[in-house]
């Protein structure tokens, strides 16, 4: 009996290292910095584009875009005005992921967090960014957020800036809401 409860507890707590090594291992976290153009955009989305109330919890590590589908990303009608722009299918399929850093939240009354080690409670939510997809030119550029309040509620937004001189400019909203 002594040897049974051993082997369980030795099997168990294998099980338990090989799913953790696969959730690390479930995207590479980039040893490059965000861009100046990704920051901006990302600034963007915070600051006009996504209000809250009182102290944001923000994921410290982007997420892949994961709304492309064939040569285009999920939109209905919305899509006919971004007919012909190609966007970059390869990043959007990358495991690859980058940390959120302080230049993106100065100014901002906004934490990062580890989004897996956050504990879910309710009222209060965790908010994570995308990947930025850039078209060919990159003058247009998706980003795509989601907002977890909790399990059955929260919002989906992806959103496509146009680049306007120096600055990005919000171009066209997708919104999916949950409740």
């Amino acid at each position: 009996m002594r040897i049974f409860c051993i082997t369980m507890m030795i099997s168990l707590a294998l099980s338990l290292a090989e799913a953790r090594s696969k959730e690390e291992t479930k995207y590479i976290v980039s040893k490059s910095s965000l861009t100046s153009e990704e920051i901006a955009i990302y600034r963007e989305v915070l600051e006009n584009h996504f209000e809250w109330y009182g102290t944001l919890s923000l994921a410290d590590k982007t997420e892949p875009f994961d709304r492309i589908d064939g040569n285009s990303f999920r939109f209905d009608k919305e899509a006919e005005s971004l007919k012909g722009i190609i966007f970059d299918k390869a990043k959007s399929l990358s495991r690859v992921v980058h940390r959120i850093n302080p230049e993106v939240i100065s100014n901002q009354k906004i934490i990062l967090v580890n989004k897996n080690s956050v504990e879910r409670t309710y009222g209060s939510g965790i908010l994570t960014l995308s990947e930025i997809v850039f078209d060919r030119q990159q003058l247009y550029a998706l980003v795509a957020y989601d907002y977890y309040v909790g399990p059955l509620s929260g919002s989906s937004q992806t959103m496509v800036f146009k680049k306007d001189g120096e600055k990005w400019k919000l171009y066209l909203i997708y919104s999916v809401s949950k409740a």
